[in-house]
């Protein structure tokens, strides 16, 4: 919403396109050095979605040509509110930070 941007095409989108290019769902945004994938359209099985291969390759592909990822993502299992998650190439992990 903020940045004005619409949900899809996006990551379930991606996820669902097989061999598309991630290309085609990244948006660039007003600002310098900031893209956006958004989440796209709902998705009968988002949590099959998020824990396949392709996810992982999407991940991995994503590490390969940026330095930060932030996963803005709603609660998942027991965690209270939501979270960012912030993927660093430089560090190679993963981190939550509140929101």
């Amino acid at each position: 919403k903020v940045f004005q941007i619409p949900k899809s095409p996006g990551l379930t989108d991606a996820l669902l396109a097989g061999d598309a290019p991630l290309s085609l769902f990244i948006r660039q945004t007003v600002g310098p050095n900031l893209r956006i994938l958004t989440s796209g359209k709902e998705a009968p099985n988002p949590a099959e979605l998020l824990g396949s291969q392709r996810m992982q390759q999407l991940i991995e592909a994503l590490r390969q040509e940026v330095d930060v990822i932030i996963f803005d993502a709603p609660p998942l299992a027991e965690c209270h509110g939501s979270a960012p998650v912030r993927v660093d190439r430089r560090e190679g992990r993963c981190r939550s930070h509140p929101a």
